[in-house]
């Protein structure tokens, strides 16, 4: 099929990163449709031979004269990261806008029609991918697949549903490959390349920060995201780790995350920082004893005779009368320094945040691709950079998610994470 005159409308259309990636592949993008106010700048400016409408998917279908209609419909209800099924109302109704984006391929009967969202979209118990296929099977032939980002280049873990339709008077069985040739070709180091160190970003405003110049020559994976030779770039903003924090974070080491709630290779617990802290700064974060009583309370917890929790994956505070070779007087200091908290009886512990209770403060590897990006991504409590005490910066999500150099992102500091975490990306 000639790419080269074919017109596309991009239904939920993001920042663009689905119609950058058409667009690179030979297509003309036509129109870009969302109804998110927060991203009407940045994709018309990186779009300027696109037009853009802000319009609500579910409420009209406009007409449009097209070939292609592609779009990654708001996924956050069918994904894992979300952590339960319990919605509110507007999530009940994100759950029906894939066919809100099927009734809009059936009405306008593009060439081809192009569908992405979260792996959990083709196994949520609402049977909405099953639906999709239905309202689409009278005219389109269909395939589906689950594709990993990192087959085609993109240094991150990142598995995406696919549907492809193309419409049966073409005599065209749809496929999709499953990588290309830049398959598992390049990690954390290759995407940070030539970026120096950010703008540090203290109040959200990022107006007039992040311009950077690169350094170094382009490597292959900066010559494949940019069409061209580019010298500068913008958005490179990061945010640093909370004061109290700081101390902690310079003691994780790559590939790592500090948690004390969870044991395993990936994770570091506090009495494990603690112990490192004393080497580093010759002064104690928390005694031998302390560090003990934190260690022994991370291998109870998840104990099913222990935990006050019901659930088999649900851990729970830790009874005292489980310490008991512990001193009280020991148990309340961890307390009173906000290392514990009690449960509302008074007769139980667990790790508070400051602990490592839930996961904090990743720090990529850089020999490694990255974890899935998510929205909040640049959040210091979440990725921690691999050589510097910081978050990632909006510049290194927007290579994680392969945008080019020259692609500038608008809007306060979290609406630009929100539009990068959320972006299809460019290379697959």
């Amino acid at each position: 099929m000639n790419t080269k005159n074919l017109k596309v409308l991009d239904l939920f259309c993001g920042s663009g990163g689905f119609s950058k990636g058409f667009e690179q592949a030979g297509f003309k993008i036509s129109t870009g449709i969302d109804v998110d106010p927060n991203i009407i700048k940045t994709y018309s400016e990186n779009h300027r031979k696109s037009k853009f409408v802000q319009h609500d998917i579910s409420k009209r279908i406009l007409d449009f004269d097209i070939d292609v209609i592609i779009g990654s419909p708001p996924c956050q209800s069918y994904s894992s990261a979300r952590g339960n099924w319990n919605y509110s109302k507007s999530q009940k109704a994100q759950i029906m806008l894939p066919v809100s984006f099927c009734k809009w391929v059936i009405k306008t009967l593009p060439q081809v029609a192009l569908m992405e969202n979260v792996a959990g979209f083709k196994s949520h118990y609402s049977n909405t991918a099953e639906k999709v296929k239905k309202l689409l099977s009278e005219e389109f032939f269909l395939t589906e697949v689950l594709l990993q980002s990192s087959n085609f280049g993109v240094p991150q873990s990142r598995i995406r549903y696919f549907l492809l339709a193309f419409r049966k008077d073409l005599d065209i069985k749809p496929s999709i490959p499953d990588k290309n040739q830049h398959s598992n070709k390049f990690i954390i180091n290759d995407a940070f390349h030539g970026l120096d160190s950010p703008d540090i970003v203290f109040n959200g405003i990022t107006n007039g920060m992040g311009n950077k110049i690169l350094k170094n020559h382009c490597n292959t994976f900066r010559k494949i995201i940019n069409s061209s030779k580019i010298q500068r770039t913008t958005n490179h903003i990061a945010k640093l780790p909370t004061k109290d924090s700081k101390n902690i974070v310079d003691l994780i080491p790559q590939g790592k995350a500090y948690r004390s709630d969870r044991l395993g290779e990936k994770y570091i617990g506090i009495w494990e920082i603690a112990e490192l802290f004393k080497k580093k700064y010759n002064r104690e974060l928390l005694s031998i004893q302390e560090q003990k009583i934190m260690k022994k309370i991370a291998h109870l917890r998840i104990k099913p005779k222990v935990k006050t929790r019901k659930g088999e994956n649900q851990e729970g505070y830790v009874p005292i009368l489980y310490l008991k070779e512990f001193s009280r007087d020991l148990i309340q200091k961890l307390v009173d320094k906000d290392w514990l908290k009690h449960d509302k009886t008074r007769s139980a512990v667990d790790f508070t945040a400051k602990a490592g209770h839930w996961r904090r403060y990743y720090r990529l590897d850089s020999s490694m691709i990255a974890p899935t990006l998510l929205t909040a991504f640049a959040n210091a409590r979440m990725f921690i950079h691999p050589f510097e005490n910081r978050g990632l910066s909006l510049r290194e999500g927007a290579r994680l998610q392969t945008f080019p150099d020259d692609f500038t992102f608008y809007g306060s500091f979290t609406s630009i994470s929100h539009q990068i975490g959320n972006a299809v990306n460019i290379l697959e």
